[in-house]
């Protein structure tokens, strides 16, 4: 079901955790969505994903249906792993703004115009 840019914070924040098991990403908006909102992450482990993700998520093979299934259980199971990943998930996700991005952009903007 679509949810509305607007209401995505309170999904998030909702959630038991974020299953995003893709089979290519150019960047992974919603996994750093997710940890801002204090939301566990499965991710897949190929593309960008893991990068953006950093040490702060479960990294699954999205070809590989009984590792998704077994990250599922152990972070639907495990409180403690899932309370470890909603920390470590905030603070890497501060990693990440727009201003940041645009900050970067016009760093490399300005060294290609030189």
């Amino acid at each position: 079901k679509f949810v509305e840019e607007i209401d995505l914070p309170k999904a998030y924040s909702c959630a038991t955790l974020l299953i995003f098991a893709s089979f290519y990403e150019g960047f992974g908006l919603p996994v750093v969505e997710a940890m801002k909102c204090g939301c566990p992450v499965i991710c897949s482990n190929n593309s960008s994903l893991k990068e953006v993700s950093g040490n702060s998520a479960v990294n699954i093979n999205p070809y590989d249906v009984d590792n998704i299934a077994q990250a599922i259980m152990k972070l639907a199971n495990d409180e403690d792993l899932r309370k470890v990943l909603i920390e470590k998930g905030k603070k890497w996700s501060q990693n990440f703004s727009w201003e940041k991005s645009t900050k970067k952009l016009v760093e490399i903007f300005i060294q290609l115009c030189k």
